[in-house]
């Protein structure tokens, strides 16, 4: 029954350092929408209010999808070399 205990108390504990390792990127991602939108609204003030808001709104899906993206290909490309060399040797 030991061993169960110890299998509980370490996935816990694995969920914790997770959710605690997620919890700062969260905040730097919104941080970074924030400020960006506050920019790019700025940046098309010709147009009107409704018009503005909503170009920058875009820009940061665009940009922070593309941000999201990348990282996303490099975490594949990266799981797919260490699976390519596994399977080689």
């Amino acid at each position: 029954m030991r061993g169960v205990n110890e299998s509980w108390e370490y996935n816990r504990a694995r969920k914790n350092m997770i959710i605690g390792g997620a919890a700062p990127l969260i905040r730097i991602t919104a941080l970074s929408c924030v400020s960006s939108f506050l920019i790019y609204r700025a940046g098309f003030g010709e147009p009107p209010f409704i018009f503005q808001q909503a170009h920058a709104l875009l820009a940061v899906v665009v940009v922070e999808g593309a941000l999201r993206l990348a990282w996303w290909l490099s975490a594949v490309e990266a799981a797919g070399a260490v699976l390519l060399v596994s399977c080689g040797t």
